[in-house]
Formats: C-alpha cells, structure tokens, sequence
C-alpha cells in the first residue's frame, strides 16, 4: 500500500486517478490520508494549491474561442490580490476534458499517453507558482502582480545567485533604496563575481569559494586588500538579502576571514590646513584656474564638513540668510533628511559671486 499525508490549510479539491477512475475529494482542514493500491496505479495528479497570501491558481480555456473539434488553449490563470495574469500553456485539448475544478485533463481514451504528459506540464507550471510563493512566504514578503509576474519570468534562474543579485541591484535602484553612485559600485563587485564564475548556484556559495574568490581578485585581477574587501562586503549584502528574501544557504562568511584594510583616513592638522588657507589667500595658483577651484572647493568643505557629492549639488539657492541648506545626496527614499549648516565669514568669502551656478567647478576625478 502507498501511503499519502497531505496537510491542507484550506479547502481544497484533490483528484487522483486510480485505475483511470477519477477520484475528487473535498477536506476542510488538518491532515488528509488515502490509500492507493501499489499494484494498479497511475501516478496521483495532486495539482490544487492552498489559497494562501491572497492567491489562486486554476487551468481554464476561453470560452469564446473554441475551435475546430470543440478544442481549445489551456490557460493557467492566477489571481493575485483580485488581480489576474493567465499564461499560455501552448497546449489544445477537447474542451470536454478539460477539468478545471482538478486543474488537470481527463484521459480520452485508456491509454491516453498525451494527456498524461499535458498533465505533466501543468503540475510543473503550477509547482513554479507553489515555489514562488512559498519562498516569499519564508522571506516574509507579500507578493503583488507585478512582482509575482517577474519572478515567475526569471524561475529558471532562480536558483543562480548571479542573476538574484542582478535583479535585486535593479529593484533597489528603481524604489530608491541606493543612489546611482551606489549602485555603480555595487555593479562593478557583481561584475567581478561574474569574471571569477559566470553562473554561482546558492548550493556552491561556501567557505572555499569564498577563499577562491578573494585569491582570484588578488592574483589575477591585482586588487589591493581594500578593493577586494568592498567587493566581498557587497557580495555579503547581497547574499544577505537573498536570504531574507527566503532563499536556503549555508552562510559561510561567519568563518571567512575578510581581507585586512589598509589605513586610508589621512587627517589634515591645524598647521597643513593653515598652509593651505595662505596659499589660497596669496594667490598662488591663480594662474592654474583647476587648482586654484579645487583649493577654494576643499577649503569650503573644510569650513562645512559636506560630501564632495554634496559640493557639485548646491548651487546659491541653496544659501539663504547665509546658512546652507540642501539634502544630502546620500539620502535614499526611506531616509529623507535636510541640513542646515550656518556659514562663518571665512567660509562665506570662499563663495563665487556668479548667480545661479554652481558655487565650484573643480574637476569631477578621483
């Protein structure tokens, strides 16, 4: 005797065949249990998904468009939220068999070798549906259409951290979560990961990858310790994120040794920044306008403590009663924030007289 137990939420129809007979059986809830003799059986077709995180699953065809035979296309429709999506399924079947409260097609004829294979299709269709909510079920997210559309899209490559971590690098860009200036470096870290393995399932994300990883961008690709430190911390936060979107992995980098990072803060003392401050007031590098923008540009940051960013943003309107206001561009769409930051004199005299510019034009390098 083969044995079945079957947890349902919610009420479900389950059809099995047994002997080609069908076999449709309601529950309510709690743990389900049938036998099927192991000595005549077809293989049960258990299609119906629990209706949970306000979604639906069902097969259907349009009634409208019924061809030649009494034929029609079969369509998998899901209902997220009260909102619909139906995927064709390149299949045609005689609309008499086509079951739709089973989400499956009833032989034709005892031997019905075709049905059986479309049966096939439609459980794997609908198992892609099952898996994808299930996975946001485990990362605590709640699905929309739209959302629910794109991954169903990309299933084949779910499994491929390469493409997660692309997909989600666009996503945070679209919402807001980081600024172009982030994801710019976020994008070089993947593209790095890519050059070392262009496809890296979750199953092979383990600590000697890891370790093979970080030889690979010192010995062939020559990054110093602080390159291949950003590269793997970005690689971290986006393993992160794939696991709090629900995806299963053995989390190496509680024993991966990052790479050490050199000292890169060199602090400017009161005597250099005085130097500095008489070069600019005697003139000397007038005649190098560059140098000349880009010592009246370090020395406004000085006085004010901004970002470089922040420095090619503002522009006079940003000053008002001689205080400095601007949002920094470091701000994402979840954290909105405005600084006002007073000007003293010496900072005020540092300020270009041209109206409606930007205050400096140093050169945009590293």
């Amino acid at each position: 005797m083969i044995y079945n137990s079957i947890n349902i939420p919610r009420r479900v129809t389950i059809l099995c065949f047994v002997n080609h007979k069908r076999l449709i059986i309601n529950k309510l809830s709690g743990v389900f249990c049938f036998n099927i003799p192991s000595t005549s059986h077809k293989s049960p077709y258990i299609f119906n998904i629990p209706s949970t995180m306000g979604y639906s699953t069902k097969i259907t065809y349009n009634k409208q468009r019924v061809g030649k035979f009494n034929r029609a296309t079969i369509y998998i429709r899901v209902i997220v939220d009260n909102k619909k999506f139906e995927k064709n399924l390149g299949i045609e079947y005689d609309i008499s068999k086509i079951n739709e409260e089973g989400n499956c097609l009833n032989p034709r004829t005892k031997q019905d070798q075709e049905c059986d294979d479309y049966n096939l299709i439609i459980k794997s269709e609908l198992s892609k549906i099952n898996e994808i909510f299930r996975l946001a079920r485990l990362g605590n997210r709640k699905l929309d259409l739209q959302q629910f559309k794109l991954e169903y899209l990309h299933f084949e490559s779910r499994d491929n951290f390469i493409a997660i971590w692309g997909r989600t690098l666009e996503e945070r860009l679209k919402n807001g979560i980081i600024r172009k200036s982030t994801y710019k470096s976020h994008k070089s870290s993947l593209a790095a990961l890519q050059k070392f393995k262009p496809k890296l399932i979750f199953a092979e994300i383990n600590l000697p990858l890891l370790n093979n990883f970080k030889a690979f961008m010192a010995n062939i690709m020559k990054y110093d310790s602080d390159t291949m430190w950003c590269r793997l911390r970005d690689f971290r936060t986006y393993l992160n994120l794939a696991i709090e979107a629900g995806f299963i992995v053995d989390y190496p980098f509680k024993k991966f040794k990052m790479p050490k990072q050199e000292g890169r803060i060199i602090f400017l003392n009161e005597e250099d920044f005085q130097k500095l401050k008489k070069q600019f007031q005697e003139k000397r590098w007038v005649a190098d306008g560059n140098k000349d923008k880009c010592l009246r540009a370090f020395l406004f940051m000085c006085y004010t403590g901004i970002r470089v960013s922040d420095l090619y943003a503002i522009t006079h309107k940003n000053i008002i009663n001689n205080v400095l206001t601007f949002a920094p561009q470091k701000n994402t769409a979840d954290k909105q924030f405005t600084l006002e930051i007073p000007l003293n004199e010496s900072a005020l005299k540092l300020i270009e007289t041209k109206k409606e510019k930007y205050l400096y034009y140093p050169p945009n390098q590293k």
